[in-house]
């Protein structure tokens, strides 16, 4: 009997958030890749089934995605 073999792609994505009132904030949520205020979301699939199977976020939009996935361990 063999183990399923499971491929699993992650991605993080940006989305567009309203720019906040608080200057801290702004800053904090300042993405230059993007040039506005955002935040970052990671998904993983699974490419056998096509099925998400894990979401993370959110986090600032200027995080870098590989301490998005890193946080996800």
């Amino acid at each position: 009997l063999k183990a399923a073999s499971k491929i699993i792609i992650t991605d993080t994505t940006e989305i567009y958030i309203r720019k906040p009132k608080d200057s801290k904030l702004q800053r904090l949520l300042y993405s230059g890749y993007k040039k506005r205020t955002t935040l970052k979301y990671e998904v993983a699939v699974d490419m056998v089934s096509g099925k998400p199977i894990f979401f993370s976020g959110p986090f600032a939009g200027p995080t870098a995605d590989i301490e998005v996935f890193r946080s996800s361990l």
